[in-house]
């Protein structure tokens, strides 16, 4: 949670911004998920650890009489919902591949579940169609580097709907103006970015 407000904090984003938009836009995912690579490096660690060592004593107890709501089974669960259960049914043998792999999955994983709640949400109205470019990785860094810091700044606040266009505005006055009726004072249409 710090995180992503950290990260609004830095932009200039309000508070009830999409938290979805802010790690999309900023290509960034939930510190959760580093956790679960840590996670899957130690059990990687202590399911290949020799039978000396307290750990791994523990470990294959926990295993072997399947103590439920333990870590082993948040593991267990883990690898199975990223389509990696063989590796806890036979093992890891190739560390390097496997951590490599497991990473590309869950950073995948981590893509699509940020992309599903952007799609879900009524809020990403300019995001929804400027994300194709940014999920493909490479639309922020052409965009990015070719902008000053300002730009940058102003781009992101404008795509996560942090701006002062009427269309937002409309939302924040009381009585609340129906979006149909927040016009541009200019053209007399709907003001929709």
């Amino acid at each position: 949670k710090i995180h992503v407000q950290l990260l609004k904090e830095i932009f200039g984003l309000r508070i009830n911004t999409c938290n979805s938009m802010v790690y999309g836009v900023t290509k960034r995912i939930p510190l959760v998920y580093m956790r679960y690579l840590k996670i899957i490096k130690f059990w990687v660690r202590v399911s290949n650890a020799e039978n000396k060592q307290l750990s791994s004593l523990v470990y294959k107890f926990l295993v072997k009489n399947c103590i439920t709501n333990s870590w082993c089974n948040q593991v267990e669960n883990l690898l199975y919902n990223l389509g990696m259960h063989a590796a806890w049914v036979q093992g890891v043998t190739n560390h390097t591949a496997f951590l490599s792999e497991f990473r590309e999955r869950l950073f995948l994983y981590a893509r699509v579940n940020i992309a599903g709640d952007v799609n879900i949400s009524n809020k990403c109205v300019t995001y929804k169609d400027i994300s194709p470019y940014i999920m493909s990785g490479h639309y922020p860094e052409c965009i990015y580097n070719n902008m000053s810091k300002k730009s940058i700044k102003t781009y992101i606040r404008f795509v996560t709907r942090n701006h002062r266009l009427f269309v937002e505005r409309g939302a924040w006055v009381k009585p609340k103006v129906l979006r149909e009726n927040r016009k541009c004072l200019v053209c007399d249409v709907v003001e929709d970015e």
